[in-house]
């Protein structure tokens, strides 16, 4: 059973047996009792009118625990009538005005689903996602009940629509903490891939962040060992390829680095060359790394003469040394004695304090100053 249909059957079972309200001696209207006509009514299909009837009792209800009942009653009959963002809005009154009395159970319950219908895009006339509102429903759910029979399932969602966001960094905390917080529930493998999978986009995100890699890697063979037959290991095979083929790239890339002529170290390049071959030798770059070694290895052996510091010195060029104006520094220390700390007006920076480039001897002329 999917996610969504398990959401799905609980809001079902909600609908289908109403949560029973006690009797308050506001919903006795005359010969009519509130609460029975409206189980009635939402027995018999009528939502609208249950979800009215359900109102009057919110305002006619004497006792909190009464108005709360009543405002989910509401609100579950708005959603079973598919007014979403009615019911939400009745279940946001319900949460912040009557937190306290709250059949909390019923309310997550009716949550669910109304962050389903936002996900999936019933709760639009044109079918349009909403995925924020969803995700802010799901963590009202964790918030409500953080340690409740939804809590894996919402963050688990939490988590797919923040991929589906392209959110893939909070789309990781989110299945890191599902991981932490409830290792036993049955979503787990399926988090487990998932999370695997979100590490492997943000290291191709980041340049192959080994760190990310590894963990996707652990996650995986994890995945693996735990769940053998689980319907997702073709997936975790062809994710744990994809963390090898980072892993090796990488390595590549180091043996590639260290045979340019500017870091040149063959002894280091063809260390992490062999450490591709050897635990990666499946993967596209070990073909690279067998020619870049081979490439190595055709090189002369290094000279063993050394230069001297004298011929080492001797050998280079260097720039003219500036020629020493004496008329020049005088200013400027003047200018400095005068003005102390002082901030530098903007008069005064191109003609005292910026030299040119005569000054700097660079060009091998004297320095020169009007």
């Amino acid at each position: 059973m999917t996610v969504m249909a398990a959401v799905s059957c609980g809001m079902l079972s909600m609908a289908q047996d109403q949560a029973t309200v006690g009797d308050d001696l506001g919903w006795q209207v005359g010969k009519t009792n509130l609460a029975e006509k409206a189980a009635s009514l939402q027995a018999q299909g009528s939502h609208r009118a249950a979800a009215r009837t359900y109102a009057k009792m919110a305002r006619l209800g004497t006792r909190n625990t009464s108005v709360a009942q009543a405002l989910v009653g509401q609100a579950d009959s708005l959603l079973a009538a598919r007014s979403y963002h009615r019911a939400y809005s009745v279940y946001q009154r319900a949460a912040d005005d009557y937190g306290r009395y709250l059949d909390v159970p019923r309310l997550c319950d009716g949550l669910g689903v109304l962050a389903e219908a936002y996900a999936t895009g019933k709760a639009s006339r044109v079918r349009l996602r909403h995925r924020s509102r969803a995700v802010t429903i799901y963590e009202q759910i964790l918030k409500l009940s953080p340690a409740g029979p939804m809590a894996p399932t919402s963050l688990y969602r939490i988590g797919q629509l923040q991929e589906e966001l392209d959110d893939y960094d909070l789309a990781s905390r989110s299945y890191r903490q599902l991981l932490r917080d409830f290792p036993s529930a049955p979503i787990v493998p399926e988090a487990r891939l998932a999370l695997a999978r979100v590490l492997l986009v943000l290291a191709d995100q980041g340049d192959s962040n080994r760190r990310l890699v590894a963990e996707a890697r652990w996650h995986l063979d994890r995945f693996g060992k735990e769940h053998p037959d689980h319907e997702g290991t073709a997936t975790a095979a062809q994710l744990s390829l994809t963390a090898d083929e980072y892993q090796a790239g990488y390595l590549a890339y180091l043996g590639e680095f260290y045979s340019r002529p500017a870091h040149f170290r063959p002894a280091a390049a063809r260390r992490y060359l062999a450490q591709l071959l050897a635990t990666y030798g499946d993967t596209p770059a070990a073909t690279q790394a067998t020619t870049q070694l081979a490439w190595l290895d055709s090189l002369p052996p290094p000279s063993t003469q050394t230069e001297t510091a004298e011929e080492m010195l001797a050998g280079r060029k260097e720039l003219p040394p500036p020629e020493y104006d004496a008329r020049v520094w005088q200013e400027l220390e003047d200018a400095e004695l005068q003005r102390g700390d002082a901030i530098i007006q903007e008069q005064e920076r191109v003609g005292k304090w910026l030299l040119p480039i005569g000054d700097l001897g660079l060009d091998g002329r004297s320095a020169t100053r009007e």
